[in-house]
């Protein structure tokens, strides 16, 4: 039935893009049915379809990182960084893969090569800032939290967070600095 829609693989980037999500979507789909082996099967051919792209990559390790199917987002970012056209994401996923690991070290190196790339960036400074506390290193957790605050004041959920993780934003004229409590 499907066929016909991704045969064959010469076909341009842009329709290989459209036949992979396309076969992505029906892998989530026979996921969320309960039909995990034949969502396997669907999503696995959408990388082999979309085999250049790193968004796809990008999302199906994402997918597979998000319901503990490691080895195949490791598998896929593995794919995402041969075909990047934006490393910093490429990194914050392998951050994410890490943390949810339980590998907070390695976690927080993947996200601070993120943070580099794009220092401006406040999910990946938030991301960063969550590994670190995991990390046990709560000073630089704070000095990480306290970037991000400068860029967006009014992220209420970071500063919630502080609170929880044991750091405070002290009051001062220049407005909110987090410390370690």
């Amino acid at each position: 039935m499907d066929e016909s829609f991704y045969e064959d693989f010469q076909r341009d980037f842009m329709s290989r893009e459209v036949a992979s999500y396309f076969n992505f979507n029906r892998g989530q789909a026979l996921f969320s049915t309960g039909q995990v082996s034949a969502g396997l099967k669907t999503i696995k051919l959408a990388s082999e379809i979309g085999y250049d792209d790193d968004l796809i990559h990008n999302d199906i390790a994402i997918f597979f990182i998000d319901r503990g199917f490691l080895e195949e987002g490791r598998r896929e970012l593995e794919k995402a960084v041969l075909y990047h056209e934006d490393l910093s994401t490429v990194y914050n996923n392998w951050g994410y893969y890490y943390h949810k690991r339980g590998e907070y070290g390695k976690a927080v190196e993947s996200l601070q090569k993120a943070v580099a790339l794009k220092p401006h960036d406040i999910g990946y400074l938030n991301n960063l800032g969550f590994a670190l506390i995991k990390a046990g290193r709560k000073k630089e957790a704070a000095e990480v939290y306290e970037r991000s605050l400068k860029i967006k004041p009014d992220q209420w959920d970071v500063i919630e967070l502080m609170g929880r993780s044991g750091l405070q934003l002290s009051k001062s004229e220049e407005g909110g600095m987090p410390r370690e409590q």
